[in-house]
């Protein structure tokens, strides 16, 4: 039982956000934990000698970040929110995927899935062939 109250998730948008709310409204209970903002891959940072907040803020704003990583008993989901989810959403989805830190499913099924609130004709098939999963709310 999930149980939890979503923080701030920075970088979605207002309509992410609604359809995240619309999902945990459905699907909460079958997770134990939510994880937020997750950055995976290589990171870029920049450094400024005039301007030390900026290294912080390069290496935050410039990496991947998984918008939800769920944990289930026996899987982790890496969850991309995106209103009317096409193309971009399947290649973060593969991307994330690559990226993530293996420890954090050791033992575990990854799973890979797709928020959206809209299937678009052409992706049930490019989801079953790159095993995404996608719930529309």
């Amino acid at each position: 039982m999930a149980r939890h109250k979503p923080k701030i998730m920075f970088h979605m948008l207002p309509r992410d956000i609604a359809i995240w709310r619309r999902f945990l409204l459905q699907h909460e209970e079958e997770f134990t934990e939510f994880r937020y903002d997750v950055h995976v891959g290589p990171k870029l940072r920049l450094e400024d000698p005039n301007a030390s907040w900026i290294g912080d803020f390069s290496e935050r704003a410039l990496s991947l970040r998984i918008d939800v990583v769920g944990f289930k008993a026996e899987e982790v989901w890496v969850i991309e929110v995106k209103p009317n989810a096409g193309l971009s959403a399947l290649g973060q989805l593969m991307a994330y995927r690559y990226y993530l830190d293996p420890s954090i499913y050791a033992g575990k099924v990854l799973k890979a899935c797709v928020v959206t609130d809209y299937a678009r004709h052409y992706m049930p098939p490019l989801d079953r062939a790159f095993e995404i999963e996608r719930v529309i709310v």
